[in-house]
């Protein structure tokens, strides 16, 4: 079986665990790991690998990345020119687009129009970067082609094709990428065999179809459609979450109740709102794609509104906390999870940051727990990995659904501060054992 020469390009939460994942395919992939930040990336990801460190929660990968860094199978570099070696270009930039900023838009042109300028013929450049629809038929092929036509090389001289990311930090990080339904479209049915035929090497693709779109425009909007619909029915269940404290009502019960429901049993629990890279932007992308890129006139209030709900969540959250205390003044506060979701060390847009910084106006320097930030996270914003006392501090804010949290020992639960769950974080077990023992303990939500 003969090597293929891989390149990735972006070397984040979503390229630097597929590099090496290509990398420890044995006797078949070689891997250049592209990223204009390559010295930052060596120091704080390639490095530690070569001394044994554990970068993720996921073990499976901390083994895959150490085999492969240690055996030398995938090569590090900042110089894009390492393409012109490759069969296979795959994209995993970030690429952030606001509604009225076009900058990005010119930075997207630019790359590729680099990028075109040292593929060889009959490569493939496969996208994996979150795009506003349209972006690749509209932008990023045009701008492909033209600097093709400078080398006297057609467009249909090479393939392309994008398939977006369902990356999911955390105990499975792995999984998500070779064990996941992916979704990809080619440029043209050529382009289409051929990007099925390189997923097919990596993808887990008899247990996990493949799902192929007829063109790539349908493909850029399934993921921002995906990510808007899990955006909108956060924000649904935070809008009720809202009336419920304001109203006294037990919206936990409700949900109970709805959840006997199979065809119902997908409802959303109250929490902090949207937190995490992809959903707090990805769905604003749509306006961007309509006004930028189709010229008309933007028309989602559903999406964008939900936007809106989600990022005031918090403030709803710390509207919750000060009417159960009345006033905030000289209060010390243990916030309990910095991470954006659960058993996760990514802090990215995390609620728990935001409310760290809020309470930060109230002349409070809260102290905030996560067990599994990493060191350039917790020097960022002051995380202790280590649990302080409870006895300590006048409120205790259960923030993140850590699996850590579910195990503390009912013992470490002292009668001093108050306790608020806003993050359904707490099991049963504990709620009743605070209750039982006149625990001050408040549930968003209800209890």
């Amino acid at each position: 079986m003969n090597k293929n020469i891989v390149s990735v390009i972006g070397l984040g939460f979503v390229g630097f665990p597929t590099a090496c994942i290509l990398a420890d395919k044995e006797n078949y992939f070689k891997v250049i790991g592209i990223d204009k930040n390559i010295k930052k990336i060596k120091k704080e990801k390639i490095y530690p690998f070569l001394k044994k460190s554990n970068l993720f929660e996921d073990k499976a990968l901390n083994n895959i990345c150490q085999r492969a860094i240690k055996k030398n199978k995938i090569y590090f570099t900042d110089d894009i020119k390492h393409i012109q070696k490759s069969n296979v270009v795959i994209v995993c930039i970030n690429f952030d687009f606001k509604i009225n900023k076009l900058k990005k838009l010119r930075e997207l042109k630019s790359f590729f129009n680099n990028l075109a300028k040292f593929l060889k013929k009959k490569s493939m450049i496969l996208i994996e970067t979150t795009l506003p629809p349209g972006t690749c038929d509209k932008i990023i092929l045009p701008t492909i082609k033209s600097a093709l036509k400078k080398r006297k090389i057609k467009i249909t001289d090479i393939y392309f094709g994008y398939a977006f990311e369902r990356v999911m930090p955390g105990k499975f990080y792995a999984k998500s990428i070779t064990e996941n339904f992916k979704c990809f479209a080619g440029m043209n049915k050529l382009s289409g065999i051929k990007c099925k035929m390189f997923l097919k090497k990596y993808i887990n693709h008899k247990k996990y179809p493949l799902f192929q779109f007829d063109n790539i425009l349908d493909c850029e909007t399934a993921k921002i459609l995906e990510n808007s619909y899990r955006a909108i029915n956060i924000a649904f269940i935070d809008e009720w979450t809202k009336f419920s404290f304001n109203n006294n009502v037990n919206l936990n019960q409700i949900i109970d109740a709805i959840k006997v429901r199979k065809s119902h049993n997908n409802i959303m629990r109250p929490g902090l709102g949207v937190g995490g890279y992809c959903l707090t932007k990805d769905p604003e992308f749509i306006n961007f794609s309509v006004k930028q890129i189709f010229k008309k006139k933007p028309s989602f209030p559903i999406t964008n509104y939900s936007m809106k709900i989600n990022r005031n969540m918090i403030f709803s959250s710390l509207e919750f906390i000060k009417n159960k205390v009345k006033s905030l003044k000289n209060k010390k506060i243990l916030i309990l999870g910095a991470a954006y979701k659960d058993n996760v060390s990514d802090t990215r847009e995390s609620p728990s940051i935001t409310l760290l910084k809020e309470l930060s106006r109230y002349k409070i320097q809260p102290v905030l727990h996560d067990p599994i930030t990493n060191t350039n996270d917790n020097d960022k914003h002051g995380i202790l990995n280590y649990l302080p006392k409870f006895e300590k501090f006048d409120l205790v804010l259960f923030c993140v659904k850590h699996d850590f949290y579910n195990k503390i020992s009912l013992k470490k639960f002292k009668k001093k501060p108050i306790y608020f769950d806003l993050n359904c974080v707490l099991d049963k077990k504990q709620i009743n054992f605070l209750l039982k023992n006149n625990f001050k303990i408040e549930v968003l939500g209800g209890k």
